[in-house]
């Protein structure tokens, strides 16, 4: 059997708790402008290690470079919704515009990729 409690996963365990409680607790209306960015960049870290390390365990082996392409794109579209949720600016209009301009990175991403 195997162990997956080491020191390195532990790391990643506790990077990804930490990330929620980090973005819960920042209130932008009390906080200046450099200490309101500083989650988001937290979130922008976090969420693509977390994504391949979830990857990574599910498959059993490392991730491609087109899976980390996907997992960029699905952080960064993430991090953009929940600034413009905590600025009071979300609406659907915002969702669809982030979601075609990942979309479109992504293609092109892709093609640049397959071009190389």
């Amino acid at each position: 059997m195997k162990h997956y409690i080491n020191q390195k996963n532990l790391s990643y365990i506790m990077l990804i708790a930490s990330c929620p409680l980090l973005v819960l607790s920042t209130n932008p209306q009390s906080l200046p402008i450099p200490l309101m960015i500083v989650p988001y960049l937290w979130l922008m870290v976090v969420l693509p290690l977390a994504l391949r390390f979830c990857l990574r365990k599910l498959a059993g082996s490392d991730i491609t470079a087109h899976q980390m392409l996907v997992i960029m794109g699905a952080s960064s579209l993430v991090v953009m919704l929940a600034l413009l949720q905590s600025l009071n600016q979300l609406s659907i209009r915002d969702v669809l515009l982030s979601l075609a301009l990942v979309l479109a990175g992504s293609v092109y991403a892709h093609y640049v990729a397959a071009t190389n």
